[in-house]
Order: C-alpha cells, then sequence, then structure tokens
C-alpha cells in the first residue's frame, strides 16, 4: 500500500469514528428528546443550564418558605379573629356588670366566664403549627405561656426570606400580641371577684384598648399576606422564564432531531463507502 493510500484509510477511519459518534449522539438526542445530556455535548450550553437550575432550586427554595411563612400567618390570623372575640365579649360584660356586690350571681357569672376567657386566651398563646409554639419567638419548643398567664418566650420574632434579602416576619411573638389581652382580662376578673361596680366600668378602656391593639395586628398580617401574594406572583414568572430558558437549550426540537439522525446516518454511510475505496485501491496497487 502506498503511502497516500494509507493516510487516506487513516483520513477515512477518522471520519468513520467521527461519523458514529455523530449517529450516536443523534440518536440519544432522539430517544430521550434532550439536546444536551453530558457536558460534551454542548460546553457552554450545559454550563448555562447549571446555573439556571442553581436559580430554579434557589426560587423554589424560596417558594417553600414563603409557604410555610403564609401558613403561619393565616393560623396567626384566626387567632386573631379569636381572639378579639373573646376580648369583646369581655368588654361587654364588664359594660353590662354594674352590681356593686362581689356575691351578685350575676357577677359570679360573669367572673366563671371571664376565668374561662382568660384560660381560652392563654391555650391561644400556646398555638402549635407542627412542632413549633408559634408565639414563643424563637424558644419554639416550649410553650410560651404557663398556666398563670406569665409569658416565658423571647422577644424574637421569626422571619424568612422570599427574595434574595427580603425577609417577612412570619408572626408577632406572645407578649406583644397576648399581654395586653392577658392582662385587661385578669384586671376584669379581679374586679369582678373583689371589686365595685364602677371599678369593674373602669376597666373597660383597658378592654377596649386591648381590642384594637388586636385589631393593628390583624391589619400587619394582612399586609404580610399581601406582600407574600406579590413575592409569590413574582417567584413564578421568575420559574417560568429560567424553565423556558432551560427547555430552549436543552429540549431538542422532535423534527430537527429526526433530521439531524438521518443525516448522521447518510454521513456514516459515505464514510463507510470511501473506506471500501480506499481499501479497493491499495488492493490494486498491491497486485
Amino acid at each position: 500500500m502506498r503511502i497516500t493510500n494509507q493516510s487516506q484509510l487513516f483520513n477515512a477511519l477518522q471520519y468513520l469514528r467521527s461519523s458514529q459518534e455523530t449517529l450516536a449522539a443523534a440518536e440519544r438526542e432522539a430517544a430521550t428528546g434532550k439536546r444536551v445530556t453530558t457536558v460534551s455535548d454542548d460546553p457552554i450550553g450545559a454550563a448555562q443550564l447549571m446555573r439556571i437550575d442553581q436559580g430554579l432550586r434557589a426560587t423554589e427554595q424560596y417558594r417553600r418558605s414563603s409557604g410555610a411563612a403564609r401558613t403561619r400567618l393565616a393560623v396567626e390570623d384566626e387567632v386573631l379573629t379569636t381572639l378579639r372575640d373573646l376580648v369583646s365579649q369581655a368588654k361587654d360584660l364588664a359594660i353590662e356588670t354594674s352590681a356593686d356586690s362581689p356575691t351578685d350571681p350575676w357577677r359570679q357569672a360573669a367572673l366563671d366566664q371571664v376565668n374561662l376567657m382568660i384560660d381560652q386566651v392563654i391555650a391561644l398563646g400556646n398555638t402549635r403549627v407542627g412542632d413549633e409554639y408559634m408565639f414563643a419567638g424563637a424558644e419554639t419548643d416550649a410553650p410560651p405561656f404557663l398556666p398563670d398567664g406569665t409569658y416565658v418566650g423571647d422577644s424574637n420574632a421569626r422571619q424568612v426570606e422570599i427574595q434574595p434579602g427580603l425577609l417577612i416576619d412570619t408572626n408577632h411573638t406572645g407578649d406583644q400580641l397576648f399581654g395586653p389581652a392577658i392582662q385587661a382580662l385578669q384586671s376584669l376578673a379581679t374586679e369582678l371577684e373583689f371589686g365595685t361596680g364602677a371599678s369593674i366600668q373602669a376597666t373597660v378602656p383597658s378592654l377596649a384598648a386591648a381590642g384594637i391593639d388586636l385589631l393593628a395586628s390583624q391589619a400587619e398580617v394582612g399586609l404580610r399576606q399581601q406582600e407574600l401574594d406579590w413575592a409569590d406572583r413574582h417567584l413564578a414568572r421568575q420559574a417560568l422564564t429560567a424553565q423556558e430558558q432551560h427547555d430552549a437549550i436543552a429540549v431538542a426540537d422532535p423534527a430537527e432531531s429526526i433530521l439531524r439522525f438521518m443525516a448522521a446516518q447518510t454521513a456514516l454511510e459515505q464514510a463507510r463507502e470511501v473506506i471500501a475505496r480506499v481499501m479497493s485501491m491499495s488492493l490494486l496497487d498491491q497486485m
């Protein structure tokens, strides 16, 4: 075999190997529907996909955090509604109770109701979400309120990050939320047990103030829920855009995949023909 034919054969074999690899890639693309399955398929595209996937994972984490915050805020909203109702009932009892004698049956019945309300408020203060005491601040593994209404949690509000650098409080702490209401209810209970009609009436302003504070806290919860709604919409748009970018790089067009597969088959057949011709010429040279 002449040197020229050896060179031609070598080049033909290289072409054949390249054609086989191209066909294998085309078959893989057609079978999986993915244009990029390994870094070697498209190094630049693979790097872009890695960055997009990292961004999608981060977005999903923010969305999970937002979902957890939404759950806590929804629970707090329900608690506040119940708490406001209890304080309002207590205020009505105070307004309606004017008897001076602590032994008055109406006062005794009102005292029993208020003591029951205090127990209910303390139970609300010890509300749990999952395994965590919601209103305990950072001390979530123990009840924040003792049976006598003493707050033993801390004043650190729980926060979650719902956007890069954007933190949101997921609840109020128990001392902030329940303290004024418990104090006002306990004052009313004391006056019902030992005070006069006038001293009972004197508890009405503190009960009214506690109700106003609770309403303001509930309004803050509503604003935080609106902020979460905005963040969720932003994250959804962000995820959709990133997924579209991902698919534009990674997902193969079926029609184009078929054309590439057919072209790769044709190229492989041509490579085999070239090798056959070179081998034939080499045999003639040797005769």
